[in-house]
């Protein structure tokens, strides 16, 4: 009898995707304890590969694990854990130690009040599964339906405080028929000290005077100058096409005397 040697690098290289699946199954099925990573290295495929395979059989098939009983005596058997209050319970496996199906095991497990869920974490036996649950807490998400309104500063300001407006104040306002200098504004030198807008407003009405409205009057003001920019320009654009077509004319005209004077 004459023994040839077994080449599993040319076996694996020569393998269909139903061979791939079926020797990934087998190490499963014996192995369940070990991981995707350790199977596929046995298996000749990637880890990927043992994942999809998992994925697609249902880990249902490979919830099997080793078991002590009292005696001494070892056994596997399919193992179902309640996420909820962590109670189990087993199911035998099949002879020599296979996997039941899938559809067995879901229903024994349905009329014993257990609801299984696509994995094994998702699990809640039947006590659980009775309970009332709570009220979803909904804080959060009307928190996150409403924006935060930023609350402006309900406390009076410091003599510190009143003394940096007053000066910054006396620096930027004209007088009470002009108002503010230049841009200047509550809003700005609210902006720029980094204090509220209201002690601006109150502090500027009780020792300086009316804000004037010169906020809103450079507003108008510098949409008539951008408006006035544009005519500028728009008519800048105007006089240089007249131009042009002053020029084309004068030459066309040139052009036709001299065709003119060679007819004649």
């Amino acid at each position: 009898m004459t023994w040839v040697p077994f080449n599993l690098a040319a076996y694996h290289a020569h393998r269909t995707n139903a061979d791939k699946r079926a020797d990934v199954l087998a190490w499963l099925r014996e192995y369940p304890e070990l991981s995707d990573r350790e199977i596929a290295r046995r298996a000749g495929v990637s880890p990927q590969t043992v994942g999809n395979i998992k994925k697609d059989c249902g880990m249902r098939e490979m919830l099997l694990e080793p078991l002590q009983s009292k005696s001494g005596a070892w056994r596997r058997a399919h193992v179902f854990r309640c996420y909820s209050c962590g109670k189990r319970h087993e199911i035998a496996s099949g002879k020599n130690g296979t996997e039941m199906p899938v559809q067995f095991l879901t229903k024994k497990m349905s009329q014993i009040g257990w609801h299984l869920g696509k994995r094994p974490e998702e699990d809640i036996c039947g006590d659980c599964a009775a309970k009332p649950r709570s009220a979803p807490d909904m804080t959060k998400s009307i928190a996150k339906s409403f924006p935060v309104v930023k609350v402006e500063d309900p406390r009076m300001p410091s003599f510190d405080e009143r003394r940096l407006i007053f000066a910054k104040l006396n620096d930027v306002y004209l007088d009470e028929k002009t108002g503010y200098s230049g841009v200047w504004s509550d809003k700005k030198v609210a902006e720029d000290l980094g204090v509220p807008w209201k002690w601006v407003q109150d502090i500027r009405a009780e020792n300086f005077g009316p804000a004037g409205d010169n906020e809103a009057a450079r507003e108008v003001v510098a949409e008539a100058k951008l408006l006035l920019n544009d005519i500028e320009f728009q008519r800048k654009e105007r006089e240089r096409q007249d131009k042009q077509f002053v020029e084309r004319e004068e030459a066309l005209r040139k052009k036709l005397g001299e065709v003119f004077k060679a007819l004649a």
